[in-house]
């Protein structure tokens, strides 16, 4: 055997439970949002003009996985040991393990992209808690990492890559930890990892990562084209769903966070089921998706989603019927642009995203309020180089979602406070500042005092693009203003909610002057 699953001593024991399984277990969105954000940046950092991601979902034999020998003496030892006191969320676990290898089958999923591939270190990085090549998390290698393990039963992820040094394979199990059989004090963790045999643990110097694709990888491996990543989904569970239904959530969640990178041709999402029928995510796509009812029409974001439907559509139709705004005036920064017709609401939308994934629809300075006196609209910014790049990237959270201000400049008093910029922010925050803090000695008569942590303009994400944004004043209204009326002047029988909403039709004499 060229590569065996190794379990390395630990001093710290290790339960069945995983807070970050448990957080995204059943859910398709951060699992199938993680992989994609990776191929991307992936196929972005191999030069591909492209990205191209295929998900195959498939039944194999359990002899097939890699280490499985060591899997069930590591699996029968760690349930012995955690007999004694296990939780509810252990019982689960153990019982989603013990199916899966009681069956002798397996679920699986594969997720396959054309970007920089996978070598030694790229490994490295992966199996490392802890450790990125990113500045806010997140590997650019092409693979979804503690999210991956939460559609697992067996919670066993595989990883191949072909790079310009070769092919490397490795995995990852997380059980919980036991006794060493050989010394009762010896402690045996609950994370295996498939080496190179020999090899004791992930410290071990030289090359401990097999470059021999083992049989469960080898088609996958075998279609990529020059360099590329697979990650394989050992006992996939179908997000705790209907099995037929698995296609259709990739397919949406790959359309709900990809918009942007999928509507102007970045990335192409390929589905293939169990039965080999394969669905393609596209441009062309995106309207029969995204246009169904049920995702149109879903106001508010359900429970197990991250972003509800409707703004999605919105989002789609700004990019199929809007126009692009030839002038931004932000380097790396794009928009579209697109007024809403009157029976289509009065809220105007604006759409973050960066790097074509979608990261929040509440951006600060430009949120609804911000332009409740100009014709409704809706707008998508698509945020890719520059730096209001890194400004968004670092007050982005752990999930890429939303925008955190409290995640600006790290903390430990180096952080962006109320007052920070320069000289030509005072009085107003109109110009962009030359550095931050720079206005560190003006005088405190002069200083700014919004209560904005965003401090001044060249801090806020967004506070330069909302006057390119903002459409044309709504027209004054020559009619005159009626106000409610009054309820003491409606009959006591008559007061309540239908009561209240007819009466606000009944003219009352303006006070002042009756025009807008």
């Amino acid at each position: 055997m060229d590569a065996d699953l190794i379990f390395p001593e630990t001093g710290s024991p290790q339960g069945f439970s995983s807070l970050a399984m448990a957080k995204w277990d059943g859910k398709p969105e951060p699992i199938v949002r993680e992989l994609l954000q990776n191929c991307l940046d992936a196929a972005r950092e191999a030069g591909r003009l492209r990205a191209e991601v295929w998900f195959t979902i498939d039944e194999r034999p359990l002899a097939d996985l890699p280490g499985i020998d060591a899997y069930r003496k590591a699996f029968e030892a760690a349930c012995e040991e955690r007999a004694s006191a296990p939780g509810a969320s252990e019982k689960r676990s153990i019982k989603g393990i013990d199916g899966v290898l009681g069956s002798g089958r397996m679920r699986v999923l594969f997720c396959r992209d054309n970007g920089i591939g996978l070598g030694p270190g790229g490994l490295d990085r992966v199996l490392t808690e802890g450790n990125t090549d990113k500045s806010t998390g997140g590997g650019t290698t092409g693979v979804g990492h503690l999210t991956a393990f939460a559609a697992s039963d067996l919670r066993y992820v595989l990883y191949g890559g072909r790079s310009r040094s070769g092919d490397a394979v490795s995995g990852h199990a997380v059980l919980a930890s036991h006794r060493s059989p050989d010394s009762p004090d010896t402690g045996i963790g609950g994370d295996g990892y498939l080496l190179r045999p020999g090899q004791k643990s992930l410290f071990a110097r030289g090359d401990k990562y097999s470059g021999r694709v083992p049989p469960l990888l080898a088609d996958a491996m075998e279609r990529i084209e020059g360099t590329g990543s697979v990650v394989c989904i050992a006992g996939f569970n179908d997000f705790r769903d209907d099995p037929a239904k698995v296609v259709r959530s990739l397919r949406r969640v790959a359309a709900t966070h990809f918009l942007a990178a999928i509507a102007l041709g970045e990335m192409v999402v390929h589905v293939r089921d169990a039965d080999g029928k394969e669905s393609v995510v596209d441009r062309a796509a995106l309207d029969g998706i995204l246009g169904q009812p049920f995702i149109r029409n879903q106001r508010r974001r359900p429970s197990d989603a991250l972003v509800s439907g409707q703004q999605v559509w919105r989002a789609w139709q700004v990019f199929d019927g809007g126009r692009e705004l030839t002038d931004v005036g932000v380097e790396g920064v794009r928009a579209w642009f697109r007024p809403r017709e009157k029976d289509e609401g009065y809220d105007s939308r604006v759409q973050l995203y960066r790097d074509g994934m979608w990261i929040t629809n509440g951006a600060p300075n430009l949120q609804p309020n911000e332009f409740g006196n100009s014709q409704p609209f809706d707008a998508v910014v698509l945020v890719e180089r520059g730096e209001l790049y890194e400004l968004v990237r670092d007050a982005e959270g752990p999930e890429h979602l939303g925008l955190d201000r409290e995640r600006i400049g790290g903390g430990g008093g180096g952080g962006i406070r109320a007052g920070d910029g320069c000289a030509n922010c005072w009085p107003s925050s109109a110009t962009v500042c030359a550095g931050p803090r720079a206005n560190a000695n003006a005088p405190a008569s002069s200083r700014p005092t919004t209560s904005s942590s965003w401090g001044c303009a060249r801090r806020s994400p967004s506070r330069r693009l909302r006057p390119l944004l903002r459409p044309a004043p709504k027209a004054r209204s020559r009619e005159p203003r009626w106000h409610r009326t009054p309820m003491r002047s409606i009959p006591n029988g008559a007061r309540g909610k239908r009561a209240r909403g007819a009466a606000s039709a009944v003219p009352r004499w303006p006070r002042g002057r009756c025009f807008a």
